[in-house]
């Protein structure tokens, strides 16, 4: 380690350290330290909830989402996202889009809507969010999935 003023770069900082600022370095490895702490604890949980509702039946998830449902960590979208683009899925996921959801819920549902299509000319922001151009958008994915599984149920 290299020496400077009697302190080693790099080495840990102590609390008994009587440089200025000194009690804040060891304050700052300790909210690091909880900050990964936390993350680690999110992407477990959000593993967690992902396996959860990897078991369930589409039916389950369909009804979750109807119901707003969709869990804490946005994982019941990527979920969704995998299975086979059935026409409840595709007409729940676009009728989900052109609702009055919170944009992260649009957002992540685009997300799983796009990756079931196949479709790769739109972004997911491009279909979520509220902007001159969202009906202009939504109208492709609606005549694919007429396309792909048919018409809407009434």
């Amino acid at each position: 380690m290299l020496m400077t003023g009697g302190n080693r770069i790099g080495a840990p900082v102590t609390g008994n350290d009587p440089r200025p600022g000194a009690a804040l370095g060891s304050a700052r490895l300790s909210l690091d330290k909880k900050m990964s702490d936390w993350r680690e604890d999110y992407e477990r949980a959000a593993e967690a909830e992902s396996a959860r509702l990897a078991r369930a039946s589409d039916r389950v998830l369909l009804e979750a989402i109807r119901a707003r449902q969709t869990g804490e960590y946005y994982t019941i979208w990527r979920v969704i996202g995998e299975r086979r683009p059935k026409p409840e899925i595709c007409w729940t996921l676009y009728e989900t889009l052109t609702s009055d959801r919170d944009y992260l819920d649009r957002y992540h549902c685009a997300q799983a809507l796009l990756r079931l299509l196949g479709l790769r000319t739109f972004e997911a922001a491009e279909l979520s969010a509220l902007s001159p151009n969202l009906p202009g958008n939504l109208a492709a994915p609606h005549q694919i999935i007429e396309a792909q599984v048919g018409a809407p149920k009434l």
